[in-house]
């Protein structure tokens, strides 16, 4: 079995198949290496950005200690303390000194860090607020109300007051003390410059950061897609909870894969988290991924052309040569054609060609004469269908006369003109099935007239699938004269003959039906057995005249069937073989 499946696997799939294990191996090999460059490149980068983010946050939170130390060192400067509980009590000169010595100290916490947008001193004793942007002014009611709530609970954080980030210090504490502070020290940083610091991980076009503090319920973020922000933030958030502090993970989101980067500071409930979408990240090493293919796929084609070409060279005349062999053994006699080339296959086609050469002369003369034969018969069956029309045409003719029904007689004649016209116009064995169409209509329409419109006749539209069909010329003019002259000659009324096209998968078929009452069951089967019956001696007129011209038009495969129509009458079935047309 083995051998036998051997032996069936043709020679151009041997050639495909030896240049496909040449060719995959190294697609291969160049595929694992351009993914591990791919891998190498993703590693590196998100090692280059864990080690910003780390080295960002430590900055970030030593900023943030430094600042907290400073407004520690300056929450007992005897200056602020002094108007901050003398009030009212200390001169206007002395107040305004204080206060300036206060702005110049507050000037220095400011200078410390260039996160740093705003340093305030309030003091709701004297309703003031002494800042490093606008000097000494009045106290800000709502800003120092909604601080002082926010700060409650988080002296020394950073808590959010309308998109602002403050780090407040009241005096006295209000974790030891539940008492309104006598002044605190306010920091606001600027989110804008620290948007500016976190710039340096947005240099790949899609990617973005976000800063946030879940405590405090801030963020800091780049202004991307908010719904990505908020997924990875509820991604994170799950990760802290399972104490995966810090790492790189990757993230798919909206069918765009992201490589992830955070890190989380306890202490201060901070986390950042930078994303980069990876194929920016792999960007020029992604297009050679794609040439790969691209090449591979050109590769296939290449070894297609060429077994192809091989193929031609070799196996395509062999196969030629038994497809000629096979054409002789149905009876084709063809030559093949020799080219130019001065090879084996060359000889075997000239030898080939003397075969069919000498084949031809013994059965020429024998072939050719059944052929003659055929066609004269044809001739002869078609020819034996005018006379049976002429028989009535002209006894209708001479009975419209004699009655002086001069407008019958004019349109009597205007359809034997129309009928004779199609004869006399072409004198092909064939025409389409339209034009016999059109034939058989005037024919019916001078049965009409003949009949006095006792019969009523109707042809229904045929099918696309027949518009191209070739019939034999006046096939169908016998089968209504049948339904005429043996089915409905002797009915005085309400006569019907339908004409029916239609197509299925293995036959084109016309269809004449009729409700005549005079026809039994004996007289079909009588009719079937003159169809069946293939002597000589038999008189071929009527329906046996077409069963025959239709079998020598398209093979023995056709011809028409004859069965009880469902009006009554005889229903006669012109099958034209599919394959044959």
């Amino acid at each position: 079995m083995k051998q036998e499946r051997r032996l069936k696997l043709s020679i151009y799939s041997k050639i495909v198949f030896v240049f496909l294990l040449v060719i995959v191996p190294i697609c291969t090999m160049s595929l694992v290496i351009n993914q591990k460059g791919m891998k190498s490149v993703k590693g590196e980068l998100s090692k280059q950005l864990e080690v910003g983010v780390q080295n960002f946050m430590e900055t970030f939170a030593n900023e943030l200690a430094s600042m907290s130390k400073h407004q520690q060192e300056f929450i007992l400067d005897k200056d602020l303390m002094n108007i901050s509980f003398g009030g009212t009590m200390i001169k206007p000169y002395e107040m305004s000194q204080r206060m300036l010595y206060i702005e110049e100290k507050l000037g220095m916490i400011q200078d410390s860090s260039t996160l740093i947008r705003n340093v305030s001193a309030y003091i709701p004793i004297l309703d003031r607020d002494i800042s490093t942007l606008g000097n000494v002014s009045t106290l800000p009611a709502e800003e120092y109300d909604m601080v002082m709530k926010a700060a409650r609970s988080s002296a020394s954080k950073v808590v959010e007051w309308q998109g602002r980030l403050f780090i407040v210090l009241p005096y006295p504490s209000l974790a030891l003390y539940d008492l309104d502070p006598s002044y605190a020290l306010s920091i606001e940083l600027g989110v804008d410059t620290l948007k500016q610091e976190l710039s340096q991980f947005t240099k790949y076009g899609n990617g973005g950061y976000v800063l946030w503090n879940d405590e405090q319920s801030w963020s800091v973020t780049s202004e991307q897609d908010s719904q990505l922000v908020d997924a990875i933030q509820a991604s994170l958030r799950t990760k802290h909870n399972g104490h995966t502090l810090s790492g790189v993970y990757p993230y798919r989101y909206n069918k765009t894969d992201y490589i992830v980067v955070h890190q989380y500071v306890p202490g201060s409930d901070m986390t950042l988290a930078v994303y980069v979408p990876e194929e920016e990240v792999l960007g020029q090493l992604s297009v050679y991924g794609n040439w790969f293919w691209i090449i591979s796929i050109l590769s296939v084609f290449v070894i297609l052309f060429f077994s192809a070409w091989i193929y031609r060279q070799i196996h395509r005349p062999m196969s030629q040569l038994v497809r000629s062999l096979r054409k002789v053994e149905n009876g084709v006699l063809e030559k093949m054609p020799v080219t130019r080339r001065a090879d084996e296959f060359s000889y075997l086609y000239t030898q080939f060609n003397s075969m069919v050469d000498q084949l031809n002369v013994l059965i020429h003369q024998v072939y050719e004469q059944r052929i003659r034969s055929q066609s004269s018969e044809l001739k002869q069956l078609q020819s034996q269908i005018n006379p049976h029309f002429l028989y009535n045409t002209y006894f209708t003719l001479y009975r419209l006369a004699k009655i002086h029904d001069i407008d019958k007689v004019i349109l009597f004649c205007e359809y034997l003109g129309n009928y004779f016209q199609y004869i006399t116009r072409t004198g092909a064995e064939s025409v389409s099935i339209e034009m016999e169409l059109q034939h058989s209509r005037a024919y019916t329409d001078i049965q009409g007239i003949r009949f006095s419109e006792r019969i009523a006749v109707s042809f229904n539209e045929f099918p696309a699938e027949m518009a191209e069909l070739k019939v034999p010329q006046l096939f169908l003019q016998p089968i209504l004269e049948n339904a005429y002259n043996h089915g409905l000659e002797n009915m005085l009324s309400a006569g019907k003959i339908n004409v029916t096209l239609k197509s299925t998968e293995l036959f084109h078929q016309i269809i004449v039906e009729d409700n005549g009452q005079e026809l039994s069951e004996e007289v079909i089967e009588e009719l079937r057995n003159k169809l069946r019956y293939r002597g000589d001696a038999l008189e071929t007129t009527g329906l046996i005249n077409v069963h025959r011209r239709i079998q020598l038009f398209y093979g023995n495969g056709s011809g028409i069937e004859l069965k009880r129509s469902e009006l009554g009458g005889l229903q006669v079935t012109v099958h034209i073989s599919r394959s044959a047309v």
